[in-house]
């Protein structure tokens, strides 16, 4: 069965108490364009109609293409929806029975028609009012950490999916929507372009998939808080807010992100450090935008409260925070240390003027010993020169343990071999989380396939017992049918003989009405003609020559026409080409002349009989036709009155046998009925069953997940924890033994 068009949409839903099963949609109304035509909003997977219902407003999403389990998903989505009653979404059912195309049944969508405006063109409005943007971006973070902690993923968040309420956010077009009922399973399909993370493919499923596109968001509204110029240089509202995928793909050639690295602000400066970051991770690894980041107020806005901001903390110029989180590393540390600048190379404190002094004089002692061991021969003097070496470096020793620096470098690396065990650890800790949900994946994927084949050989038993009843049926009542075929055929001969005679006399008749019809037309037709020929011709003859006036044809040129007997129009014919001096000009006048003569006559001429005349042809025939339709109605009656008789003798004798069939037939429905709920009760049994398994195991996925995604965060901060001391040892670079020992002896 092939998908419907878009055009065959627009022709089905112009009868929406024809083309909907839904008993509300039945009765409503489709909003049409100024032609009259239902509108359409087209997308790239769905078609949506708005259709006025019962006082309410409905989204009608006809699909553009099929998917093979569009009905699970959605009752999946849907039940997960209902459960946590976010605010966010709007009421939706799945319909699989929706619309009717060419006799064909095609599931729909119907969604309440979520009254706002999209994302852009909101956007676009309120460029210029900053607070406004602002209360947006603290409702929009609050959304994604409320769709995080529900285990929700809409899949494909972008400025047509978000329509903007009195500056909340409301999404719609759930179509690639992740819940957590639908784990295992792929996307279908990838999101816009433009907001998604530039390795995004139909395997990356899951919890996370807002995560990128969150960031994208988020920090396109915090740049045009700062810089709303920026809408225009970089064509905002063209199918993007401000990034496009060619800017997450190739970020060191991006002329966006330079503008946005150029900008002044700081704080805006060191978001794009980060975000330039969360590109480099991958898809699953890339940190949601939680409740702990917030766009900072600017001048023109007003001052909003918020929870803890990772920008304000690293800022010494930013005013302190407002309902901060208390005293202490927060769960948020490692977005904040990540965004710290290198601090300036750290060098030894202490002084080592003595210790200088000390290995000079050594130096200078061991001089003198290897001299005079060598000239006096006191080879003694050198046993002391190990002595000296050791006794100098053993106090280059102390003194290096006590600096300071040196105590610092030794706890930054002990925190990076901790920070790396922990994130050993918790690496591990994912890797079996994800081998546990590939296990009850796995258990799953073994109870459908089973599940499958149970069905499979449900189905082949039902056919079978199908196919016993079906013979049954033919066997009682081929006798039955065998009877009534014999009276067919008899009724059908008798018919057959009825028609060859008394039809074939009655068609002859026929026929003779038409012949005396078509000869009293005839008839009619060659008098009128006669009639309208000579009326023409009286004309011609009327219209003397000597009184007509011809140009170039005087009294002369007329007394000549004269003398070759040519007097009227009716006379000018191929004789006036022998006259005297009518030569082709003159010719032709004489010729129009006669012409114009004879059209006035045609268009005065009768066009019809005059009802005496009329009357008196048909008389002539009336008789006759009388006649014929006399024996034509009697032989009709005849041929009636027979047809039945012989009809009504055949109906009464074939009563018996199809009773007898109908009989036969009234079992075998009760018996196929019997066959389908004794098998519908098993395929139930067998659904129920299957549901249960797949209820288990994504409540045990879920709570994987969520355990999955708190390791997750956590080994991020770890992670980005190590990067600062990376960051740090390197300021450390000087801090070892060797440089403590060129200071002490080259200063």
């Amino acid at each position: 069965m092939s998908w419907p068009t878009q055009q065959e949409y627009n022709e089905a839903i112009q009868g929406p108490s024809i083309c909907f099963e839904d008993a509300e949609l039945r009765s409503g109304k489709v909003e049409c364009d100024r032609l009259g035509l239902p509108r359409p909003r087209s997308g790239n997977f769905a078609t949506v109609y708005k259709l006025q219902a019962t006082g309410r407003t409905w989204a009608i999403r006809c699909f553009n293409r099929q998917m093979h389990d569009e009905q699970e998903r959605y009752a999946a989505i849907n039940a997960h929806l209902h459960k946590v009653a976010l605010p966010y979404m709007v009421d939706f059912s799945f319909l699989q029975r929706g619309i009717r195309i060419k006799g064909g049944w095609y599931p729909l969508v119907k969604m309440e028609w979520a009254h706002g405006e999209p994302l852009n063109l909101w956007v676009e409005r309120n460029l210029h009012n900053p607070s406004a943007l602002v209360a947006f971006s603290q409702s929009f973070i609050t959304m994604l950490s409320a769709l995080q902690k529900a285990s929700i993923a809409h899949g494909d968040l972008q400025h047509g999916n978000i329509l903007v309420v009195n500056s909340i956010p409301r999404l719609v077009d759930y179509d690639g929507m992740y819940v957590p009922a639908l784990s295992g399973r792929i996307s279908n399909e990838v999101g816009q372009p433009n907001y998604q993370h530039p390795r995004r493919t139909a395997l990356d499923f899951g919890p996370y998939l807002d995560n990128f596109s969150g960031w994208v968001i988020w920090l396109s509204i915090f740049a045009l808080t700062i810089n709303p110029k920026l809408w225009q240089t970089f064509r905002g509202g063209d199918d993007c807010l401000l990034f496009k995928k060619r800017d997450f793909e190739e970020p060191h050639r991006s002329a966006l992100l330079k503008a946005l690295e150029s900008e002044s602000n700081p704080q805006f400066r060191q978001a794009i450090d980060m975000f330039r970051t969360v590109l480099g991770c991958p898809m699953q690894g890339v940190p949601a935008v939680d409740g702990t980041l917030y766009i900072p107020v600017v001048s023109s806005a007003p001052t909003l409260n918020s929870g803890a901001s990772w920008i304000q903390d690293h800022i010494s110029s930013t005013p302190a925070r407002v309902g901060g989180a208390p005293d202490g590393k927060s769960a948020i540390d490692w977005l904040v240390d990540a965004t710290h600048e290198v601090g300036p190379p750290v060098h030894f404190e202490e002084q080592v003027g003595v210790t200088r002094a000390l290995a000079y004089l050594t130096i200078a002692l061991i001089a003198a010993a290897a001299y005079i061991a060598l000239h006096v021969g006191a080879p003694l003097l050198l046993l002391g020169i190990p002595l000296a070496f050791g006794a100098n470096l053993l106090l280059w020793r102390t003194g290096y343990q006590r600096e300071r620096p040196v105590s610092q470098r030794a706890a930054i690396l002990t925190r990076r071999v901790e920070l790396q065990e922990r994130i050993r650890v918790m690496q591990q800790q994912i890797a079996d989380i994800e081998a546990e949900k590939q296990r009850a994946n796995q258990q799953v994927s073994v109870r459908k396939a089973a599940s499958v084949k149970t069905q499979k050989d449900l189905l082949q038993a039902e056919q079978k017992a199908h196919g016993l009843n079906d013979a049954r049926l033919q066997s009682s009542i081929s006798a039955a049918i065998q009877g009534k075929q014999k009276l067919d055929a008899q009724e059908l001969k008798e018919l057959s003989a009825l028609q060859n005679t008394l039809g074939k006399s009655l068609a002859s008749l026929a026929q003779s009405l038409g012949s005396l019809a078509q000869t009293e037309a005839n008839e009619l037709s060659a008098i009128l003609k006669s009639k309208q020929s000579s009326f023409v011709q009286t004309k011609l003859q009327s219209a003397w020559i000597a009184h007509a006036q011809l140009p170039g044809i005087g009294a002369g040129y007329k007394s000549r026409l004269t003398a070759a007997r040519i007097f009227t129009a009716a006379d000018v014919d191929y004789r006036i080409h022998g006259v005297k001096g009518i030569g082709s000009q003159r010719a032709a006048v004489l010729q129009g002349w006669r012409l114009g003569v004879e059209n006035d006559a045609k268009s005065r001429m009768p066009k019809a009989l005059s009802g005496q005349e009329e009357n008196s042809i048909r008389s002539k025939y009336a008789n006759q036709k009388s006649s014929l339709e006399l024996q034509i109605n009697a032989q009709q009656r005849d041929l009636r009155d027979q047809e039945t008789s012989i009809r009504t003798k055949f109906s009464t004798l074939r009563i018996p046998y199809e009773a007898a069939i109908e009989a036969e037939r009234q079992k075998h429905l009760v018996e196929r009925q019997k066959i389908v709920d004794r098998f519908n009760q098993q395929q139930d049994t067998l659904g129920k069953n299957l549901r249960g398994v797949e209820e288990d195991a994504a409540r045990a996925v879920e709570k994987l997940d969520v355990k999955q995604g708190g390791v997750r965060k956590e080994m991020l901060g770890l992670q980005f924890r190590m990067l600062k001391a990376e960051r740090d040892l390197d300021r450390f670079r000087g801090i070892t033994f060797r440089f403590y020992a060129k200071r002490v002896l080259f200063s």
